[in-house]
């Protein structure tokens, strides 16, 4: 008796020991730059994705839309992401785009072909993805939230 109550506490601890941990940031980085670079030559809102970049404060998109001849090359710099104001249940998925929703705004910078470059600040990002990433993509953006809230915590309140 004394033998199968330790195999199955054996049993036990192996399962809790080989319990899988959460990704680091930077694991959580690289998927998604990963994933987002998968969508160059993907056909957006915004026309013809041909250049993506995306780290924890920066999103960059290069996009060319031909619209009966004339082409307009547009570029997005979107910054200052507020991670810790997002939670999640503010995404909304519309095919292969995915909004994201902060609870404040963050910094963007876009140029549509020769025009100037223009500046604000919003609180919603839509992201081209292929459509079987959309919920690992999601599960990401919640990652970052999480270690943006644990990062940005007040070690001194209760």
């Amino acid at each position: 008796m004394k033998k199968l109550l330790t195999i199955c506490f054996l049993i036990a601890i192996s399962f809790t020991v080989n319990a899988q941990q959460k990704p680091t940031k930077e694991e959580t980085i690289a998927f998604m730059n990963r994933t987002l670079k998968s969508t160059i030559s993907y056909m957006g809102d915004d026309g013809k994705i041909l250049e993506t970049e995306f780290n924890e404060n920066q999103y960059y998109l290069k996009t060319y839309l031909d619209l009966g001849g004339t082409g307009y090359y547009s570029k997005y710099t979107n910054s200052q992401f507020p991670w810790d104001a997002l939670e999640a249940d503010q995404f909304k998925v519309n095919g292969n785009e995915l909004r994201i929703s902060f609870s404040r705004n963050y910094r963007t910078k876009y140029k549509i072909s020769d025009q100037p470059e223009k500046e604000q600040f919003i609180s919603s990002l839509d992201i081209t993805l292929p459509s079987d990433k959309i919920e690992s993509f999601k599960k990401a953006c919640i990652r970052l939230s999480e270690i943006a809230k644990e990062e940005n915590k007040d070690p001194f309140q209760n």
